[in-house]
């Protein structure tokens, strides 16, 4: 027969680490996706082309595709918060 102790403290201090390191990537993750909507926004408002960003930016042109049709929609603000949560729906 197997033994084992449980210790809820332990157990309850390892699920909250595992939160905390999970809700910090998630953090990092839109840090660095916001940045490069700013960047893409910068760029947009000195009317430099998709491809033109995407060469300068050393990003998928997909990606950068996708992104300024969403801002175009948010210029000339360019509200970078908007325009992340545009993206992600």
């Amino acid at each position: 027969m197997l033994k084992i102790e449980y210790d809820e403290a332990k157990t309850m201090a390892h699920i909250r680490e595992d939160s905390y390191e999970e809700g910090e990537q998630a953090g990092v993750e839109k840090g660095t996706e916001i940045k490069l909507i700013e960047m893409v926004c910068r760029k947009l408002s000195k009317n430099k082309s998709v491809e033109q960003i995407a060469d300068e930016l050393e990003e998928n042109i997909d990606n950068i595709r996708s992104i300024c049709e969403v801002a175009q929609k948010f210029a000339p603000e360019y509200d970078k918060e908007k325009i992340y949560e545009s993206i992600k729906k």
